[in-house]
């Protein structure tokens, strides 16, 4: 191990272990304080949530007591005047307080008046007190214990078939709060999302605020009290509402403000790390951005060669003399190989006997030819062309000599296209095919007959042949110029079947003729 290393090695482990350190006194003392100021922080919370749902009770509280601690109410339970549920009792007044129910009731127990109005739908609700509460409720509603002011009242929530509401109940008292224990005066007030929301103003906590079905699933949760209440750490927690008979009534789902952990790096720890890395970083400068970057880019750039399969030069650009030496021999290696893959892949795409392209380079420009002509919607055809008779060819003259006649046809094919994007390959055998490009229907018959005449010209003698003196080709061509028409898959393919069939049908003909598919 050099030296070098050596101290690189032991810089970044001296850097390592002060890290280590800083991080387990982070971890060991600093969180759990933040933890716990968190907590305080939530605590806080809680109790704001406490005093908010207190407020709502408080509100319909005070709402209630000024109606029960009435010269009129308290005249009303003892006379029973119509007239008076008349004039303060009406629709409109149970809109206005925002309550949903109220009922008179006696020291008895007995329900002296009662009315539901939903104050939110605006419509009257099925209001049976008697089905609605138990005797247990009626007895827990009615207020006992009186305050300062002499006034017995009672607020709380209570389970009902039309859900949970909240309700207040107030002893009935002159507007002086003298007079006997004549009964009670109760509103109730439908649990809503608005009251949710009201809560979610006030706290900034999101809840989420919903009736419990079966209490004794519940019993495990804490009561909301504004308290942690031995709480494990979190950021979410839930709370129950308890009805009169103390059994949980609403699931509270809260989220705090605070709801993400303290992080293990904070800004001020990252600062110190950052500068105790230096040290290691200012002795590892040089050896990275002298030897370390020129060996990366230079391995960067073989995998990306070895990716996309193409050996290409590395860049030259590097200071250390060894390595400049190493990147010159092996840019040499790349254009030595290069220039044979070149030379191989030219090959392969070349019929060897007639020096044409041979069948896997007409694939491959058949489907850039195909997909060129489909984007810029213009026609493409396909020729087949098939030398007549010249299997009885070569059993007349031999094998040689239908060689020699195959690069001849060949020459002769190749000489008729001229343009850049058309191709003449050898299909197979004795078989030739031929691409075109940007073209239309009179266009390829006229190339098919100048096909079929530059072959006759060469006047190459066929004593086998049942159709000339001469050997001769016949020709079917197919063209695609509507490719909303063309099919989804293998369209490529279905073409080349199109000109089979129109040179089978030339073949059929007599021979030494072209058939265009007539589609």
């Amino acid at each position: 191990m050099s030296l070098k290393k050596l101290t690189i090695i032991y810089s970044i482990s001296l850097a390592l272990c002060i890290v280590m350190v800083l991080l387990g006194y982070r971890q060991l003392v600093e969180i759990p304080k933040l933890k716990q100021a968190i907590s305080l922080f939530q605590q806080r919370e809680l109790s704001t949530l406490n005093l908010a749902l207190q407020r709502e009770r408080d509100f319909l509280a005070t709402l209630n007591y000024d109606y029960a601690v009435w010269d009129a109410s308290y005249q009303y339970i003892q006379k029973q005047d119509s007239e008076f549920i008349k004039e303060n009792f009406i629709d409109d007044t149970f809109v206005s307080l925002k309550i949903d129910g109220a009922f008179y009731m006696d020291p008895k127990l007995n329900v002296v008046w009662q009315k539901g109005y939903d104050s939110s739908k605006k419509q009257s609700i099925d209001f049976d007190l008697l089905s609605l509460l138990s005797s247990n409720d009626l007895q827990n509603i009615y207020p006992i214990e009186e305050d300062r002011r002499g006034v017995a009242h009672n607020t709380g929530f209570i389970r009902t078939q039309h859900g949970a509401v909240m309700f207040s109940a107030t002893q009935l008292r002159k507007s002086d709060t003298s007079g006997e224990n004549v009964g009670i005066l109760v509103f109730f007030k439908k649990i809503r999302p608005s009251l949710v929301a009201s809560l979610v103003k006030f706290t900034q906590l999101k809840l989420e605020l919903s009736q419990i079905e079966t209490p004794e699933k519940y019993r495990a949760i804490p009561e909301l009290k504004g308290q942690l209440q031995g709480d494990p750490f979190g950021f979410t927690r839930q709370r129950v509402l308890v009805d009169l008979n103390k059994q949980p009534l609403l699931l509270l789902n809260i989220t705090h403000l605070t709801s993400e952990p303290p992080p293990l790096v904070d800004s001020k720890l990252f600062l110190i790390l950052i500068l105790i890395m230096i040290i290691p970083l200012g002795m590892h400068y040089f050896v990275t951005a002298y030897l370390v970057n020129p060996v990366n880019a230079g391995v960067n750039q073989m995998a990306l060669m070895l990716k996309k399969k193409r050996l290409k030069p590395l860049v030259e650009d590097v200071k250390i003399k060894e390595l400049r030496i190493l990147t010159y021999g092996f840019n040499e290696l790349i254009v030595t190989i290069n220039r044979q893959k070149d030379e191989l892949e030219k090959l392969s795409l070349n019929d060897s006997l007639t020096g044409v392209a041979n069948r896997r380079a007409f694939d491959q420009a058949l489907r850039k030819s195909w997909a060129r002509s489909q984007r810029s919607n213009s026609a493409i055809a396909i020729i087949l062309l098939d030398i007549d008779y010249f299997k009885n060819y070569n059993d007349t003259l031999g094998h040689l000599a239908g060689d020699k006649a195959l690069k001849q046809v060949a020459n002769a094919l190749n000489s008729r296209l001229r343009r850049v994007d058309d191709l003449i390959a050898r299909y197979g055998g004795e078989e030739f095919v031929a691409i075109l490009t940007n073209t239309d229907k009179d266009k390829v018959t006229e190339m098919m007959e100048q096909l079929i005449a530059c072959i006759r010209e060469l006047k190459l003698p066929n004593p086998g042949s049942e159709v000339s003196q001469y050997l001769t080709i016949s020709t079917g061509a197919a063209i695609c110029d509507d490719f909303s028409l063309a099919l989804v898959d293998n369209s490529a393919n279905f073409l080349l079947q199109q000109a089979d069939e129109a040179l089978y049908l030339a073949k059929s003909q007599g021979r030494n003729t072209g058939v265009l598919f007539n589609s």
